[in-house]
């Protein structure tokens, strides 16, 4: 019998309410090799490349391992990522070279750009105001995989921007240059609309449309028919997952009755409901990858200086003042840095579970995790922090923490990372931030 093939990218499609309706299939045997090592016209499988970000740091003190190399045991703040140890690499001993002057500014300008922040004037005759002076990294991704995929990249939000004035580059992760940004999408039934080109959940229209899914349940069908066992289990599973994200966003937008956001998850109690969001998200983002949608992201989970506060980590307030005045041993700021790195770790559980050719799309993704900080009082450099997630297709070497004893070049990890993804980089950054070696330790 002919072995049935497929094009990576294949979606069923059909029209609800006017609009094209396009699901896109998952990683099925038909579009692999006979050993699932390659595509089907023998081309590589796709590799990943993406940006975890949170703002205002870590504190250093509690966040870098005592062990080094492998079998490390983690540290008080990254104890939550111990379930996924083997799922990504450590660096620690590395340092920004930007000045910590204007700290946050410069910091997420120089770990993601390799570039100083472009100071734009101030506010309040105090604080500056800056933009990106050079592309960021994932817009250096997707320059080298455009053209591949239906969206060049996709940039998505989890915690509501409660940042300040000061720029979009204390706003926006993702930049083309000076005053060229590409926002994050906060809301998971707008990321659903696009994913699937639905159109909006209007008010009217929640009671009554049909799931995305039942449109293109005929075509389904058909193709079910021509698949083996597996496949049709890895569709159904795939298929179920749409539609349970698709029931939430519905549930939520019926609680919801705030006017300016109708479909964004509604906060309860007056907290935003951080973690749903945050699963929410990783979700999408699984389906967009395995879809082949994109192979470029960005997550920011709270903006750089955030003022977001996370009640459910025991600190109310905004996390930029209490990184400023909580008294030490700041427990507030330790518990939401351990509240974070868990949200992380549900990135990359959903991320690992999802199959994807011979192993999983973390398997072939290169995701740098870092923040705008090391340290919130007094703002450092020093010790930044740096993950790097994902196995980049066979060119990363997850499972080591590595320390450098000498204060290297923190966007060492930044041009890892991207290497990682399989981007031919010569170098990264300019000037302070300028580095042409990886991190040889934690590549293969």
């Amino acid at each position: 019998m002919k072995r049935l093939e497929m094009r990576r990218r294949t979606f069923l499609r059909a029209s609800l309410g006017g609009a094209l309706v396009a699901v896109g299939l998952p990683a099925l045997e038909p579009m692999f090799d006979a050993n699932a090592t390659a595509l089907a016209d023998g081309g590589a499988i796709p590799t990943r490349f993406g940006v975890w970000f949170w703002g205002n740091g870590i504190m250093p003190e509690n966040w870098v391992p005592t062990e080094t190399g492998r079998n490390w045991t983690p540290s008080d703040e990254l104890s939550p990522l111990l379930p996924y140890r083997e799922n990504f690499s450590l660096l620690t001993g590395y340092e920004l070279k930007y000045p910590t002057l204007e700290a946050h500014h410069a910091g997420l300008c120089g770990i993601l750009s390799g570039a100083p922040h472009l100071r734009l004037g101030s506010v309040r005759g105090a604080a500056v105001v800056s933009t990106f002076r050079d592309p960021s990294v994932d817009v250096l991704a997707a320059r080298a995989f455009q053209g591949q995929t239906p969206y060049d990249s996709l940039e998505l939000g989890v915690c509501r921007f409660r940042g300040t004035d000061e720029g979009d580059s204390m706003e926006h992760v993702s930049h083309l240059g000076p005053n060229r940004f590409n926002p994050a999408e906060y809301s998971p039934a707008r990321l659903f609309a696009r994913l699937f080109g639905a159109g909006p959940l209007t008010p009217e229209l929640v009671a009554t449309r049909q799931s995305v899914l039942d449109v293109v349940l005929e075509e389904a069908n058909d193709l079910r028919r021509d698949l083996g066992a597996r496949d049709r289990l890895r569709l159904d599973q795939h298929l179920d997952g749409i539609r349970a994200i698709e029931r939430r966003l519905q549930t939520a937008s019926r609680a919801c009755t705030a006017p300016d956001e109708p479909f964004d998850l509604p906060d309860v109690d007056g907290v935003e409901p951080i973690p749903e969001k945050n699963q929410l998200m990783a979700e999408l983002l699984a389906v967009a990858l395995s879809c082949d949608l994109t192979r470029v992201f960005t997550i920011t989970f709270c903006a750089a200086a955030a003022r977001t506060p996370i009640p459910q980590a025991g600190m109310p307030d905004s996390w930029h003042a209490t990184a400023h005045e909580e008294l030490p041993p700041q427990p507030q700021l330790n518990s939401a840095t351990r509240y974070t790195m868990a949200r992380l770790g549900d990135w990359i559980d959903v991320l690992r579970s999802a199959p994807d050719g011979d192993g999983s799309l973390l398997d072939h993704t290169s995701m740098l995790c870092t923040s705008d900080v090391s340290k919130g009082n007094p703002h450092l450099h020093t010790d930044y922090p740096l993950i790097i997630a994902g196995g980049g297709s066979g060119r990363l070497r997850p499972g080591i923490h590595h320390r450098s004893e000498t204060m290297e070049n923190a966007c060492k990890g930044t041009l890892t990372a991207l290497r990682g993804a399989g981007v031919d980089a010569h170098s990264f950054g300019d000037g302070l931030g300028y580095v042409e070696d990886s991190v040889s330790e934690v590549m293969t």
